[in-house]
């Protein structure tokens, strides 16, 4: 067997662990299926950063972070145009924009893209007014 260290569990945590293990006949060591567990749990999280957008970059908007996947809303004149914070880069109809090109482009002059700008984080169900989200 590997060498073995001690971790500190939570008493009904272990009671509970023993209870199945007795339970369902399991022919494994404790510590095998408390290494597993922790491995097992360890790559769910890589795999949850990656998901989320945390690994693949993102668009820092001066103090304003915008994950990977970030979905962006601009409503102009009634007329509602969209784009995708994708990598590193705010894409809208497949060109990298900042905001304020996003924003000025649509409004054919200049505008302050914090008040027209709304956000849909990843994970996230509500848009939020960029303004609002501004530290």
């Amino acid at each position: 067997m590997r060498d073995l260290i001690d971790i500190p569990v939570p008493f009904q945590t272990f009671n509970d662990l023993t209870a199945f293990c007795d339970g369902r006949r399991v022919t494994e060591e404790l510590a095998e299926v408390a290494g597993r567990a922790i491995s097992e749990w360890i790559a769910m999280q890589n795999k949850a950063a990656s998901d989320d957008g945390s690994l693949r970059g993102g668009y820092q908007w001066k103090s304003l972070f915008l994950p990977s996947g970030t979905k962006i809303r601009v409503a102009i004149r009634r007329k509602i145009s969209h784009a995708v914070v994708d990598g590193d880069h705010i894409l809208h109809n497949g060109e990298a924009v900042s905001p304020a090109q996003l924003v000025n482009h649509l409004a054919g002059c200049t505008r302050n893209a914090w008040k027209h700008v709304w956000l849909l984080l990843p994970g996230e169900t509500h848009w939020k007014l960029a303004e609002t989200m501004r530290t």
